[in-house]
């Protein structure tokens, strides 16, 4: 039996070069914590959405034929880093609950700073404690209008699951 993990954490540095020109329904996500061996098992990530502005959201794709899945969002806190330099640390964590029937929580943290006043809680099919979790950075456009151009850079990424 595979130990299930109790929270995991993605942590780099961050510089955004250009934050593009996403508009209302996009989003370019720069980094992000996949649940299982599919990306429709699931997954928690930061984007960059219209103002621009940091996003922390939660989605999972539907089976074949029978819609494209469910997800949530929330906006985060702060102002958004100045252009073309790092920004510190930022982090994406999730606790997958102290005990069975807790719900995972999403917090993003700059720093030592949350940037959510409170953590994104996850539904129960996501809030179970995952047996396999992936890390992935970079950019990735999604929604329905255009991102334009998004120019991320990382610097000393960690990955760090606990048990």
């Amino acid at each position: 039996m595979q130990p299930q993990a109790k929270r995991a954490r993605l942590e780099l540095d961050l510089s955004i070069d250009d934050p593009g020109s996403v508009q209302w329904l996009s989003y370019a996500g720069v980094m992000a914590i996949a649940f299982g061996t599919k990306v429709s098992d699931g997954f928690v990530g930061l984007a960059i959405t219209m103002g621009p502005q940091f996003t922390v959201g939660w989605a999972r794709g539907g089976d074949a034929g029978a819609g494209a899945g469910t997800g949530g969002a929330m906006a985060s806190i702060g102002a958004f880093p100045a252009l073309g330099r790092f920004a510190g640390r930022f982090a994406l964590e999730i606790d997958c609950g102290a005990s069975a029937g807790d719900p995972a929580c999403v917090q993003v943290y700059q720093g030592p700073d949350p940037l959510l006043a409170s953590c994104l809680k996850l539904p129960p099919d996501l809030s179970a404690s995952p047996t396999a979790l992936a890390a992935a950075i970079g950019e990735m456009a999604g929604g329905f209008g255009n991102t334009g151009s998004v120019a991320p850079r990382f610097d000393d990424v960690t990955f760090d699951v606990g048990y």
